[in-house]
């Protein structure tokens, strides 16, 4: 097994069949919050570039998972959480160097371009 030192990728939630809605998304925002805290701590205890990268990744699906709730859960606390982990996300962003830009086009229902730092 990895250490908890080392940058971890996500694991996938284990669904089942016969999970209802709220199992589901217990296992997805389960499977998020575990990368987070892994990646986390890899972070502090190694500063790996990939720690942060994969923090980010676990930040967004997260995120993502809650987007997913919003027409489900009428709670403004959603929304602070949803907040919160976009505002960790840019935090952690804003330290990372990096050597040149990486240029990303995203084709969903409209193509844009981007470039990030």
């Amino acid at each position: 097994t990895r250490s908890t030192s080392e940058p971890q990728t996500a694991r996938e939630p284990k669904l089942k069949r016969k999970d209802s809605c709220a199992q589901a998304f217990g296992k997805i925002l389960d499977s998020a919050i575990q990368q987070i805290m892994i990646n986390r701590q890899a972070l502090l205890d190694t500063d790996d570039p990939e720690a942060a990268h994969q923090l980010r990744i676990g930040l967004r699906r997260l995120r993502t998972a809650l987007r997913a709730l919003r027409p489900l859960v009428t709670s403004p606390s959603l929304r602070k959480f949803e907040r919160l982990a976009r505002d960790i996300a840019k935090k952690i962003e804003e330290s990372m160097q990096y050597p040149g830009q990486i240029k990303v086009t995203v084709i969903r229902e409209t193509r844009s371009v981007d470039y990030a730092k």
